[in-house]
């Protein structure tokens, strides 16, 4: 989990795509943490996108709302088309 925090409080990038592709599921930290880099990268004029959820994945997305505040992209190439 320290290794994953400590990538997305990277900035360093304009575009920021996580691959969710090999997620199978995800919990409510996990959530968190891409809600507050989400946060940064308003800040920073930063884009983050999500890409690839599995069907469970993109599930919690969606019952939590998220995928109305976040840019999900069925693919990873759709995420890093421009």
């Amino acid at each position: 989990m320290r290794a994953f925090r400590a990538e997305l409080r990277k900035d360093d990038e304009i575009l920021t795509v996580l691959d969710l592709s090999g997620v199978p599921h995800m919990d409510s930290t996990c959530l968190g943490e891409i809600v507050n880099f989400h946060a940064r990268c308003q800040g920073s004029h930063a884009r983050l996108v999500l890409a690839a959820p599995s069907p469970r994945v993109a599930d919690l997305l969606h019952m939590t709302r998220i995928d109305t505040l976040l840019t999900i992209a069925p693919t990873l190439d759709a995420a890093l088309a421009p």
